[in-house]
């Protein structure tokens, strides 16, 4: 409520944003796109898993390729 009013009163000419005010406007911003890491892990270790699936698909292809032709 307090950063919308400040935006109002910057916006009608009333007067700057001191120093502080500014800190809390760009640590505001920095909190709304922080991504906790630990939201994404199990994704990040789906996707590793996959991509070792893959790699391991095609080595043990190649090898099974390679012993019969």
């Amino acid at each position: 409520m307090h950063l919308k009013l400040i935006y109002f009163c910057v916006f009608l000419g009333f007067g700057r944003s001191n120093e502080l005010e500014r800190f809390e406007e760009r640590d505001e911003q920095m909190r709304s796109k922080y991504i906790d890491p630990i939201e994404n892990f199990p994704d990040k270790i789906d996707q590793l898993l996959d991509a070792l699936n893959r790699v391991g698909f095609f080595y043990y292809s190649y090898v099974i390729f390679n012993f019969y032709v």
